[in-house]
């Protein structure tokens, strides 16, 4: 009876509801509830590369647009660069990665991974890497992002992470390239370094997006660790997609000493930069190029010709940052070929004359911050030369700036030792000692000057002779100096050991009898220095009437 109540009721409840106008309003929000749940169940059964692939294109596209507008606003802005001024010449590879890479790097990092990942593009990779934690493309733009945010130590380990040191993974080469580009642009300080950096570029160069300069580094390290063949093989394999790899290629033939691969590269790329220089008379790095492959040749005059043409050619250009660096490089090339002139120049004559000078003055004048041309102008100083006003004031230049060479360095310190500026000498020792700490002849010359100052530190000094005499084979004179330095110390008995030892490999030095003679006289062995004295005697003598040749006798005259 309730149960036919309930039925009886729930009828007549449908009967008296509006049903049309009902279904009106509730229609939209069932179907819309039914797509959704259509959608998610098509989402749910999509497979995850699918979803990936999806993300990561979107995160492409948004690159690509952002580096569009980017080039639409370079050009925009590029009418105004001529007024600009000119930035300082300074080193290229100082950039870091850590700053991003401008357009001074682009030589080293190439052009295809200069991308700025945006925020909704960031936003989508890490979607990317949530879905695949080693997604590779993905991991790399993340990486790149890192690495202009200022957090390179991140990037360099999750470009890591994709590109592992151990030689039997694949890897990814545009991580390699990376790795690769950001420690070639830091000093390479030790060999464990400079052998990370061969790893990294040996696996760069078998990517197809590797820059042509990361090509040409990794044969130079090939050929530093004694491997030119090697390095030829890798850049003759990778000449076609590289033309310009055939200047390195010369460079390193002719270093190795293969004359035919030399002469081959030579062929091959003289009509090659002749014929761009006549398409585009305003290409400076072609006139670089065809310069240095003339340089290679010795044909030094020729060779000058073309990079003047180059600089010429480049005056009417912007003054952009790899303007500039070609233009300081042009001069660099004219100045170094100025320097071989100069070298011949000398050779033929058999010494330093008039003509000589004048090319080491155009040297400097081409390239003031040159340091051959400068050591050469030190040298010419030792020598008691006369350089010009221009060499002067570049020398003074490159010792202010501290780019000086280490020989540099040595060669005014021996100047200021022979005139007995003993003060002088040292900082300029001290200078050559930080750019070469194992030199022999700049430890052998700061004891000297050590013992010599007004005020004198022979522990120090002995500490620089010690060292210097831990090379084989050492010399008389660095023997002498130790004997000396333990005379300043009051140790006259290893002093004399050390004087006989420097006697035994020099028997007709001198002063450093006189030395040994002095220090017998100190201890009380009059009649052994009095030998010594003798013997000076004797040496001198020798020295004033020497031996004639053997020849024919000498006949007494008629």
């Amino acid at each position: 009876m309730l149960f036919q109540g309930l039925i009886d009721y729930f009828i007549a409840w449908l009967r008296t509801r509006r049903w049309r106008r009902l279904l009106l309003f509730t229609l939209p929000a069932a179907i819309a509830f039914f797509c959704l749940l259509g959608v998610v169940a098509y989402g749910w059964l999509l497979p995850e590369n699918y979803i990936v692939e999806t993300y990561l294109a979107q995160a492409e596209e948004e690159i690509d647009s952002a580096d569009s507008d980017d080039d639409q606003a370079e050009a925009g802005g590029s009418e105004n660069k001529d007024d600009e001024a000119e930035p300082a010449d300074g080193d290229e590879s100082s950039k870091s990665a850590s700053n991003g890479q401008g357009e001074a790097s682009k030589e080293i990092w190439g052009d295809v991974e200069q991308k700025e990942v945006s925020d909704t593009a960031n936003l989508l990779l890490r979607r990317v890497l949530h879905e695949q934690e080693f997604n590779n493309r993905a991991t790399f733009l993340v990486a790149l992002d890192l690495s202009r945010r200022g957090r390179a130590a991140t990037a360099r380990q999750m470009m890591r992470k994709i590109a592992p040191r151990d030689e039997r993974e694949p890897g990814f080469g545009a991580a390699y390239a990376w790795l690769a580009a950001d420690l070639a642009q830091k000093e390479i300080g030790s060999a464990e370094e400079f052998d990370a950096l061969v790893a990294d570029l040996a696996k760069a160069v078998e990517w197809e997006g590797v820059s042509t300069a990361l090509i040409e580094l990794y044969a130079r390290a090939l050929f530093k660790r004694m491997e030119p063949q090697k390095a030829i093989e890798v850049l003759k394999r990778n000449l076609d997609d590289h033309p310009d790899l055939v200047v390195p290629l010369a460079e390193v033939a002719l270093g190795a000493g293969e004359k035919a691969e030399f002469e081959s590269a030579v062929r091959d790329a003289q009509p090659l930069f002749v014929q761009r220089i006549q398409e585009d008379k305003s290409s400076a790095g072609d006139y670089l190029k065809l310069a240095r492959i003339l340089q290679l040749q010795d044909k030094h005059d020729d060779a000058i010709r073309v990079a003047d043409g180059g600089l010429k050619a480049s005056q009417g250009l912007p003054t952009t940052e790899p303007q500039l660096i070609l233009r300081q490089r042009l001069r660099r090339l004219i100045s170094m070929s100025c320097v071989s002139k100069f070298e011949q120049t000398s050779k033929s004559s058999g010494s330093t004359d008039t003509t000589a000078l004048r090319w080491l003055d155009q040297a400097v004048r081409a390239d003031p911050s040159n340091p051959q041309a400068i050591q050469y102008t030190a040298s010419i100083i030792s020598e008691g030369g006369q350089p010009s006003a221009e060499m002067l004031e570049a020398l003074q230049n490159s010792l202010s700036d501290g780019t000086a060479t280490f020989v540099t360095h040595l060669l005014i310190a021996n100047n200021f030792l022979a005139s007995g500026q003993t003060e002088e000498a040292v900082p300029h020792l001290e200078m050559s000692l930080r750019r070469a700490p194992d030199n022999p002849i700049a430890l052998n010359n700061l004891a000297i000057a050590l013992i010599s100052k007004k005020e004198p530190d022979a522990e120090r000094a002995l500490a620089m002779i010690d060292r210097a005499l831990k090379f084989p084979e050492p010399s008389a004179s660095m023997l002498d100096t130790k004997g000396q330095v333990l005379e300043a110390l009051g140790d006259d008995n290893g002093a004399i050991i050390c004087f006989e030892d420097a006697i035994r490999l020099e028997n007709n030095k001198v002063s450093t009898r006189e030395r040994l003679a002095a220090a017998l006289e100190r201890i009380g062995m009059a009649d052994l220095a009095q030998r010594q004295k003798e013997r000076i005697a004797a040496i001198r003598q020798e020295l004033a009437n020497p031996i004639p040749e053997a020849g024919e006798p000498d006949r007494e005259p008629l």
